[in-house]
Formats: C-alpha cells, structure tokens, sequence
C-alpha cells in the first residue's frame, strides 16, 4: 500500500500486537484581537462600481448562480457597458461584462468572475480576521452540508455563567457517504475552539463480515486568517494569504476487517464559513476538512489503530512577482510527539490499512461563499498507517512480526487565487514530516524488526 505522502510504499501483513495508550491537550488560545481590513484601489477608467445603496436599490437577484443579474431599466450606467468591462457589485461580488442587453422591464447582464487586475491598475488591500467559534452557530453565518441530515436547529449563542447555566452550542448531521454510515457533530466551546467529530461505519452481511469504522476528532482552538495583495501598473507586486496561531487536537482512530483493496473519499460536508469585506469586495474564508480511507485487506484480516497528536504552527503562500512558495508548518507542539494506542493487526496474508484526514483546509474567496467556485487553500494533512510485516523462515513459516505505525503531517497549497487572477495547476507539498511512532515486534521488536 502506498503512502498518500511523499514517503516510500509500507507492506503490511499478519499476526498481533498492542501498546499502552496515552493524550495530549493544548493550551486555551489567548482572546482575538479585533478584526482589521483596508482597501484602496485606483478604478480603471471604464470599471463601473455600484454603491451598496444602488445594488440594494436596482439590482433584483444578488444570489443568482448563474452570473446573469437583472438591473432596474432606468439604471444608465449599467445600461450602457459594453463586454470585456469590470462592474464591482458593492457588497455581491467583482465580475467582468460578457452582454448587456436592455429590456423594457429590465437590463440584463451576463457576467463571469472577475480579478482585481480586470478592475484596477493600482491597489493596495490587506486583512486580519479571527476565527472565533465561542459563540457557537449564531457567530458563524454560513454553516451548509449537502448531502446530509441536519438532526436538530442549531443551538443558539448562550451565556454559560447566565441563569440556564453551562452550555454547548452544537451542530449535529447524519447521513450516508457512498456505502457508509456517516454522523458529523461540530461543537463550540466558550474558549473560541470547534470539536469536530466524525465517524464513519460500514457493516455488510454476516456472510461477507466485512466492517468498517472510522473516528477523526479534531479540535481546532480560534486562529487568524490574514493577507494582503499589492497591485502597482496592472501588475501583481506581492500577495500573500496566512493562517496563523494553528492549534489542532487530533484523535484518529481506525478498525477494518476483511474490506480487500480498495480506496475511499469522503469529503466532510459541513463547511464553517467567515465572511468579511475587502472595501466593496465581498470575502470570506471557510474551514473543512475530509478523510481518506485506503485499506487492502484479505478476506479473513483486521488491522486498527489509534493516535493522538497535538499540532500548532502557521501556514501561508507568499507571491512575489512570479515566484510562488509555501511558508510555514504545522508541527507537534512544545515537542509532543504524537500518541498511538490501541494497535493491531491480525491476517494470514499481506494487509493493511491507511487513513488520511485533511484538516485544517482553510479557503478563501471573493464573492458570496454559496456561489463561489475559485478559492485558494491552504491545508494540513495527517495520514496514518499500520505496518505489520511478517518474518518469515526459510520454509516460509511465519516466526513473529513487527507492527510499525507511521504518523506523517504535511502541509500544502492549491486551488485558485480569484482577487488576483492567480490559479494553481495541481496542490503543492511545501512541508511534510514522516513519523515512525510504534515499533514493537514478537517474539522481540530487536529480533522481529530488524
């Protein structure tokens, strides 16, 4: 089976092992600042922007997905642009004019998404913003999961030191992701955190007896998303976009039997989503995050595993000129190296089992989050593998085993930069780190691993 990270292919195989368990926490983040944006820019002489007041006033159908808005008729301005021409849409969105066609009722134009290079040729935008979660769903307007069943409303915001006393706002989903069984719980603590649950199951027929579950639990405490573009003569000097103050909790936890070859997404669908303004643009930035599940098992094996890790650091994308680069890392914090428990693996034949988790995945945009589709990202992964490779005599007898498991963080970029026209042709690895965290063999680990 082949590591979904730049590391080298792990066989895997039978027999039975297990080690002690143990955690890790984090500390409680520091209250966020307050947010803090700027936005100047010098308006090509053809760019028409529209006031709030105007798109209020004259623009009928802001959160259409199709790019074509419908103008009041008596709006001149609009009336007379031609294709090829910026229109910045206060507070909906930046496009670029493909027809115009006025009507007795009403003016129609279709449009497609625009950069700041289409509308301007100077500007100079930057911004600071906190991703505070202590108040639950009422803080975090756009909470959306196609896909799946909302079980319950959300919890509103609430006082825990008022008369109800403490509380947990909360958002629970279930629901099924191809052939699994999938719940998806969000909490938000009064600290500013989001715990993030999800568990997935898979149970066939006694007769096949192939099972699945999956648990990844995450709490990811308040951070700030931050960034700033410079545009000088049409021409992009510097842009940059950053995640910093990153303090992730992560407990993945993995059981499979008799599953076969196979390879398996499962995109989370529930998207946490911040919005904000860069002047008259309209921004935001999500956090999601997936799973990845890739076992090869033979019809009668079972391998599991648990780890516990504890990450902090920064992430960004520094653009200078033509010259793109990663920054940061996310690492185990204060040294803590990640905790694995609960490991086995039990089969006749070479198995094994990977699971790799996308989390944090920070997205930002411009425009309204809903009817968004260019979004750059920034992205820590975590994947895990259970190693248990058989020693063999000269007769083929199996004489004992070494269980290994391998806990590797990476960190990468992709997606589309929007507000400057910039798109990535495949995700970039800037910083990854491999970990061999369990080591243990039968009948010693110095003879079975060697």
């Amino acid at each position: 089976m082949n590591s979904f990270f730049s590391v080298s292919a792990l066989v895997l195989a039978a027999s039975f092992v297990a080690c002690s368990s143990a955690s890790s926490g984090g500390a409680v983040p520091a209250p966020l600042a307050p947010d803090v944006s700027s936005f100047t820019a010098t308006w090509k002489p053809d760019t028409v922007v529209l006031d709030d007041a105007t798109v209020k006033s004259a623009l009928r159908n802001p959160m259409t997905a199709d790019g074509i808005y419908l103008f009041d008729p008596t709006l001149s301005q609009v009336a007379a642009m031609k294709p090829g021409q910026a229109l910045v849409l206060t507070g909906v969105d930046l496009v670029k004019v493909d027809s115009v066609a006025v009507q007795s009722d009403a003016i129609v134009v279709t449009t497609e998404p625009a950069s700041l290079l289409d509308a301007a040729t100077d500007a100079n935008v930057s911004w600071d913003i906190g991703a505070d979660m202590a108040n639950g769903p009422g803080s975090v307007p756009e909470a959306y999961v196609p896909g799946l069943r909302l079980e319950s409303d959300p919890q509103p915001a609430c006082d825990p030191t008022g008369d109800a006393g403490p509380c947990t706002p909360s958002l629970s989903f279930s629901g099924m992701i191809g052939n699994l069984a999938t719940q998806q719980v969000v909490t938000f603590g009064t600290d500013g955190s989001m715990k993030m649950v999800a568990s997935f199951t898979l149970t066939e027929t006694a007769t096949d007896g192939f099972a699945l579950s999956a648990k990844f639990t995450a709490t990811l405490k308040s951070f700030r998303h931050t960034g700033s573009v410079v545009i000088m003569g049409g021409v992009v000097q510097q842009a940059s976009i950053a995640l910093n103050d990153i303090d992730i909790d992560l407990d993945i936890q993995l059981n499979a039997l008799n599953l076969g070859v196979s390879d398996g997404d499962f995109n989370l669908p529930l998207a946490i989503t911040f919005p904000f303004s860069l002047g008259p643009i309209p921004a935001y930035f999500t956090v999601s995050a997936s799973v990845k599940l890739n076992p090869s098992l033979s019809g009668t094996s079972l391998v599991k595993t648990s780890v516990q890790h504890h990450i902090g650091g920064a992430l960004g994308l520094q653009v200078n000129g033509p010259s793109v680069v990663g920054t940061g890392s996310i690492d185990s914090v204060a040294g803590a190296a990640p905790v694995v428990s609960n490991s086995a693996a039990v089969c006749t034949v070479t198995a094994g089992m990977g699971m790799l988790t996308q989390y944090p995945k920070v997205a930002f945009g411009i425009g309204v989050a809903k009817l968004a589709s260019a979004e750059v990202y920034l992205l820590g992964k975590e994947e895990i593998i259970v190693n248990d490779v058989i020693d063999l005599d000269k007769n083929l007898y199996i004489i004992g085993n070494c269980l290994t498991v391998q806990a590797n963080t990476g960190a990468y970029y992709g997606g589309a930069m929007r507000l400057i026209g910039l798109t990535f042709k495949q995700e970039q690895e800037f910083w990854g780190k491999t970990r061999q965290v369990l080591q243990t063999g039968n009948p010693s680990t110095s003879a079975a691993c060697h």
